[in-house]
């Protein structure tokens, strides 16, 4: 895992990114990282996208999930690259799935679009903002961890 110069641990869990979603759409390259999320069967490949200020579900995972438009954290329009999107946004707990270390859970926030015609987004608001992380394009990995103490001397800086 990766380390401050001090010894103290920056991130606890590793896993290899896909340049492209599983589905095979194509498109530019990106960085899709594997996520489980409580209370659906099967794990999903979410892109990892800094510049978006929530987290997003595909309808899949929201209709399998159960989430009403009526309930949740209360609805949002989010400006997205498509146009104005209208949704409500949820806590949803997830494992970022490690392959090395330890898995990361998340009690995560995320956007339940109306209507979206693209695949999970990973966030900054409720989520990146919640955890340490770290990508090497050069090996394909990203690194994980439990953001760490204000107290400790290296987050002060």
């Amino acid at each position: 895992m990766l380390v401050f110069p001090e010894g103290a641990q920056f991130t606890t869990g590793a896993c290899a990114f896909l340049d492209e979603h599983p589905s095979g759409d194509p498109g530019d390259t990106k960085v899709y990282v594997r996520l489980a999320i409580q209370g659906f069967p099967v794990d999903i490949h979410a892109m990892l996208d800094t510049g978006s200020t929530w987290s997003v579900l595909e309808p899949e995972v929201s209709e399998a999930l159960g989430l009403s438009q009526a309930q949740g954290l209360g609805k949002i329009t989010l400006s997205t690259r498509v146009g104005q999107v209208a949704g409500t946004l949820h806590n949803i707990p997830v494992t970022i799935v490690a392959e090395q270390g330890q898995q990361l859970e998340v009690d995560a926030v995320f956007f339940a679009p109306e209507n979206w015609p693209h695949c999970s987004f990973i966030g900054y608001r409720g989520f990146l903002e919640k955890i340490r992380f770290a990508v090497d394009a050069q090996e394909n990995r990203f690194y994980f961890g439990a953001p760490i103490s204000h107290a400790h001397p290296a987050a002060k800086s």
